[in-house]
């Protein structure tokens, strides 16, 4: 997440609170970028310039204005993501991490249908990550509004996690499983 935020700091640096217009002219453009690209003193400025930004401790209308720009790289990074992702399952069908990230992608996207689809190509073979990409799986189908599906994914999810002994998970999967049963 840093390579976008702190491209996005650097540039609020450049073209920030003198020329407000200009940083929102500018991102829709953006190359990909990297924090490597940049020598150290700016990393260390474009981090500064992040932290500062989360931390609140601009005026407002400057942590506004930073807060529209990492939106707006932010969804243009996404879009260059889905794309890659796309190229990788495109190359090796199969490959489960990509489904995976492709379908987080989605969601985040608001395309969760298409990202159900993708979370199904993970749940084989069984193994460590099972439980876990069955549970993305449930909480996708609870947010197209397929509760049957959905607390469906998650019992599976549970039970794989008990089994794996992943506490962690396990207790995500219950409490986001007894909101799905409550509500039915």
């Amino acid at each position: 997440m840093l390579r976008g935020l702190a491209a996005v700091a650097i540039l609020y640096f450049c073209l920030g609170p003198a020329t407000p217009g200009l940083l929102a002219q500018a991102l829709p453009a953006l190359p990909p970028l990297t924090v490597e690209n940049f020598g150290p003193a700016t990393r260390e400025q474009a981090q500064k310039a992040y932290n500062e930004a989360r931390a609140g401790s601009r005026d407002a209308e400057a942590n506004g204005r930073l807060g529209m720009a990492m939106q707006t790289y932010e969804q243009y990074e996404l879009a260059a993501t889905i794309e890659h992702y796309r190229a990788v399952i495109a190359n090796r069908p199969n490959f489960r991490m990509a489904h995976f990230n492709l379908g987080r992608m989605l969601v985040h996207r608001g395309e969760t249908a298409e990202a159900v689809k993708h979370f199904l190509n993970t749940l084989t073979p069984e193994d460590e990550d099972t439980p876990r990409f069955m549970y993305a799986l449930a909480a996708a189908y609870a947010r197209i509004g397929d509760r049957e599906h959905a607390i469906q994914y998650a019992r599976g999810a549970r039970q794989r996690a008990i089994e794996r002994k992943q506490a962690e998970l396990l207790a995500l999967i219950e409490r986001d499983l007894r909101i799905l049963e409550q509500d039915k």
